[in-house]
């Protein structure tokens, strides 16, 4: 759900536009995925290691590199903790390498997101990550 704060990229509206009409682009299907265990759960230092400072934020007019939603669609219900997600992408960062973009889905509570790691040259998703930044830098008194 949008808070209507912040505008939400074409990440967010690129989906409805591949449901409705069909993705173009070859993707394994990631039920399948899931179960050769290609779907990857980063660790706190494989997360850190894909971040190359200075980090750019991708405006909203930013396209998706490749077909990444259907990953999102199959991430196993517990990796989500007790959180939950519409959708929505607001946040889109790039190293400073232009290796990685971190896609981040927003929570329906603040400051919370899942973040799906895309390996940009090989047009895969390395893995995902639950993002609490209210943990990360003890806003909240958390």
């Amino acid at each position: 759900m949008h808070d209507g704060r912040q505008p939400i990229s074409n990440y967010a509206f690129k989906r409805t536009a591949e449901l409705a009409l069909g993705s173009t682009q070859p993707f394994a299907p990631q039920p399948l995925n899931a179960a050769l265990g290609i779907m990857r759960k980063l660790s706190e230092d494989d997360f850190k290691a894909t971040l190359s400072a200075p980090m750019r934020r991708l405006g909203a007019d930013a396209e998706p590199p490749f077909e990444f939603f259907s990953y999102f669609d199959a991430i196993p219900p517990d990796d989500f903790g007790a959180y939950e997600f519409g959708g929505d992408v607001t946040y889109v960062w790039e190293d400073s390498s232009s290796r990685f973009q971190h896609v981040l889905f927003n929570s329906q509570s603040g400051n919370v997101f899942m973040v799906l790691v895309l390996e940009l040259a090989a047009k895969k998703v390395l893995g995902h990550r639950l993002l609490d930044l209210n943990i990360v830098y003890g806003i909240d008194g958390h």
